[in-house]
């Protein structure tokens, strides 16, 4: 569709930072937000999709890599098998497109477009349901969101030690380049990428500073 309007498809969307529009899906369709940019007289269409990770999607314990789960083996029988049918549920979405990012530059302002998969909308809401009812207060959402931030850290940290370049490299400048065109810079909408994450610890994660 970008094409047909004349514009150049970049498969990146930038880093938004201050006044910028954002359009989803209920009020513009993606044809729609092409056409206001072709109309707006951008150059460049920018688009990005996230894809879903399912093993960090539900985690109950703050130490994800912990040996015994605390938090799970406290559950009630109903509790465990509501938790297990839900990462059931996400596991048979691993990897499917689970929100699409689109975004053209007008007058200096960015103008951003996004649109989240039904299934995936439904499936966070059930989640965050049954995070409430087993008494998951602010500390805990805390506890939470770190645990998930630490088992994402540990998945990067694992795929860029199986990495020879990465291993091999002598300078901190070179482990972040290689990181960083592993998991690029995060964009607008959140998606799981280097920032937050620093080098040093994917560089400790992936044994580098113990193998000097």
């Amino acid at each position: 569709m970008a094409d047909a309007r004349g514009l150049i498809p970049l498969a990146s969307v930038p880093e938004v930072e201050g006044s910028h529009v954002l359009l989803e899906e209920g009020l513009v369709n993606a044809e729609e937000f092409i056409a206001l940019a072709h109309r707006c007289g951008a150059w460049v269409l920018y688009y990005d999709h996230d894809a879903f990770t399912a093993e960090t999607f539900i985690l109950l314990d703050a130490d994800p890599l912990a040996d015994e789960p605390i938090v799970e083996q406290q559950l009630s029988p109903d509790a465990a098998r509501q938790l297990q049918e839900l990462r059931t549920a996400a596991s048979r979405r691993a990897g499917r497109e689970a929100a699409v990012s689109m975004c053209f530059m007008a007058e200096g302002l960015p103008h951003m477009w996004l649109t989240r998969a039904d299934w995936h909308t439904e499936l966070t809401a059930e989640r965050d349901r049954f995070l409430a009812e087993h008494g998951r207060g602010s500390e805990g959402r805390k506890d939470y969101d770190h645990a998930r931030r630490a088992a994402e850290q540990q998945r990067m940290a694992a795929e860029l030690a199986g990495d020879p370049e990465f291993r091999a490299a002598t300078k901190r400048t070179h482990h972040h380049d290689i990181a960083a065109t592993a998991y690029p810079p995060a964009g607008h909408f959140g998606r799981r990428r280097t920032q937050g994450t620093p080098v040093a610890g994917l560089r400790r994660h992936a044994g580098c500073d113990r193998a000097r």
